[in-house]
């Protein structure tokens, strides 16, 4: 009998527990605390399949992005888009809706934060930039602590 007891008394204090951690938010919506990173990164990376609504809010993030640096209506021709946990690295040919201009091919690193894509890092690809030296995805990782290798390129990796 006083084993029941215990586990009553560890099974109370763990739904105390998840009742003050996970209790109502603000409006009475039910919140959780967010999940530590490392649960996060979990997973293969993977590239989210055309059509699909991952896929459509990472370029949309970056559509933005590059309409209100240069004022252009892009659609992109994805040519590496790798997904792991809150980050996305794409590489793309950008061109205007009708096809009849085409610019040069974009890098963009984007996180997720509260739910929405944005663009980390938008790297110059102009020929002296960082972007082209051999210790840029070190300098990047450094900069951003937990991005996963996974997202990159083989030859970026290297």
């Amino acid at each position: 009998m006083g084993r029941l007891r215990a586990r009553a008394g560890v099974g109370f204090l763990v739904a105390v527990m998840l009742t003050v951690t996970a209790g109502p938010g603000p409006g009475g919506v039910l919140w959780a605390p967010p999940a530590p990173a490392w649960a996060e990164q979990g997973g293969p990376a993977h590239t989210p399949p055309p059509g699909s609504a991952e896929r459509r809010d990472i370029l949309e993030a970056l559509r933005r992005q590059l309409q209100d640096l240069h004022g252009l209506e892009l659609v992109f021709e994805v040519r590496h888009l790798k997904v792991k946990g809150d980050w996305a690295w794409l590489e793309a040919d950008p061109r205007s809706p009708d096809g009849a201009g085409r610019y040069e091919p974009v890098y963009a690193l984007l996180r997720r934060q509260h739910g929405r894509w944005q663009v980390a890092e938008l790297p110059s690809t102009e020929e002296e930039s960082p972007f082209w030296q051999p210790g840029y995805l070190k300098t990047l990782r450094a900069r951003f602590p937990g991005l996963p290798l996974e997202i990159f390129p083989a030859r970026m990796r290297r």
